[in-house]
């Protein structure tokens, strides 16, 4: 009940906890993508990790990465203003650069992905897009970090409101 109330008070409150909501389900497929480049570079096709063996991992990271995209569809949609400046030229924040690049390398990490699922199953195309995909996902780590690093005292003010909060 606490969230909710929080959620209710502004803007901000309702995208940190959009924020909140989002961050356990990427960090899931950040996980498993990591678990999957391991397999990716492995030519033993037993390999068990955590006694988990390949198809499982990718299932479970297909299916994390299906419920971190809607979260992150739900995240920029709060920041439609964001994007329209983007493609109007018009943005002007600090964290420009790395907000831009993340949104164009994760658009990319997902329509690999989709269109080697969905498009070209099982077939040459699939196995380059599964390659592309692999380093675009390793290349949107590393700026999801740099994201979160960005934004990192904004989320600890808002997580002291939250537990504070009355």
């Amino acid at each position: 009940m606490r969230l909710i109330q929080f959620y209710r008070q502004s803007k901000a409150h309702q995208n940190y906890i959009v924020e909140l909501l989002a961050f356990s389900p990427f960090f899931i497929m950040i996980i498993s993508g990591l678990v999957m480049l391991v397999y990716h570079i492995s030519e033993n096709e037993s390999l068990l990790i955590f006694g988990i063996n390949k198809s499982s991992w990718l299932l479970f990271h297909k299916i994390a990465s299906c419920v971190a995209l809607l979260m992150v569809i739900w995240h920029l949609i709060q920041h439609a203003y964001w994007i329209k400046n983007l493609f109007s030229l018009k943005q002007k924040s600090k964290f420009k650069r790395v907000n831009t690049a993340l949104f164009i390398v994760f658009t990319l990490a997902v329509l690999t992905a989709l269109f080697s699922w969905l498009v070209f199953p099982e077939t040459a195309i699939s196995e380059g897009l599964k390659g592309i995909h692999s380093k675009l996902g390793f290349i949107t780590i590393i700026l999801f970090f740099f994201h979160i690093k960005n934004y990192f005292s904004w989320l600890k003010k808002m997580t002291l409101k939250l537990i504070n909060y009355k």
